[in-house]
């Protein structure tokens, strides 16, 4: 399945066609995000490869779901969170071939299930809320300093 809406969808859907494998791929357009979670558990893997992607939420949340993400180091969760060979495998940005060959190593791993289970870990992990309350508490006292010092002028 292919979830997601974009300018060039239909140029994907031809190409399909094309290769002859319409048949074993479903473009579904825009979901709902209260309905993203059925999809993410119904698959075995999720790849995000976007040209460009600041943040990439979506790498997360399958990662949250136990899916293993094939994903690059341009999309900013996906560098946050994937550990190569753990949790999912990173591609070159706009590679085709890079791409490829991480398809092939994710679809002849044996350790899918562990690196579903790794993925999801990660994500878990990474949500330390006495790390963030730290952080939040720091920030706030260099705007506090910032300030006084703004008052003082």
């Amino acid at each position: 399945e292919i979830v997601g809406d974009g300018p060039e969808r239909a140029k994907y859907e031809e190409l399909a066609f094309d290769l002859g494998i319409s048949n074993y791929v479903r473009f579904l357009g825009y979901v709902p995000y209260n309905a993203l979670a059925q999809h993410y558990s119904a698959a075995n893997a999720f790849i995000h490869v976007p040209r460009r992607e600041p943040w990439g939420i979506s790498v997360g949340e399958a990662m949250a779901c136990g899916l293993p993400v094939i994903s690059h180091r341009r999309i900013g969760a996906a560098a946050d969170l994937i550990v190569d060979g753990v949790t999912g495998f990173f591609s070159k940005a706009g590679d085709i071939g890079s791409i490829a060959s991480c398809i092939v190593r994710l679809t002849t791993c044996r350790k899918l299930q562990e690196m579903g289970a790794a993925a999801r870990e990660a994500v878990i992990n990474c949500q330390d809320c006495s790390v963030a309350s730290r952080e939040l508490c720091a920030l706030i006292k260099r705007i506090g300093r910032s300030y006084a010092g703004y008052e003082q002028r």
